[in-house]
């Protein structure tokens, strides 16, 4: 019978370093879920930022031709669209 004891207590051991084992993989395995899903939210915060700028840089870009053109004595409304100036599109 002590034998049967000892190999059930050696079997409880290793079932529990198994179990840590596992626990310990199944941390690592929801921190690189929980990294992957912060780096999607900064790709597309990143993304969305970029966006914005884009439109800040074109709406100032073109104030800055409006505001050139006054200065020049034209009448915003004698401007014809086709010479207001665009910013071609970003590849990214």
């Amino acid at each position: 019978m002590s034998q049967a004891y000892e190999r059930e207590q050696q079997n409880n051991s290793r079932l529990d370093e198994l179990a840590s084992k596992v626990s310990a993989l199944r941390g690592v395995t929801i921190d690189i879920y929980d990294n992957a899903r912060d780096q999607h939210v900064i790709d597309s915060t990143v993304r969305y930022l970029r966006n914005v700028f884009r439109h800040i840089t074109s709406i100032l870009y073109i104030s800055l031709y409006f505001h050139e053109q006054s200065n020049k004595g034209h009448a915003l409304h004698e401007i014809p669209p086709s010479h207001v100036p665009t910013i071609p599109p970003h590849s990214s």
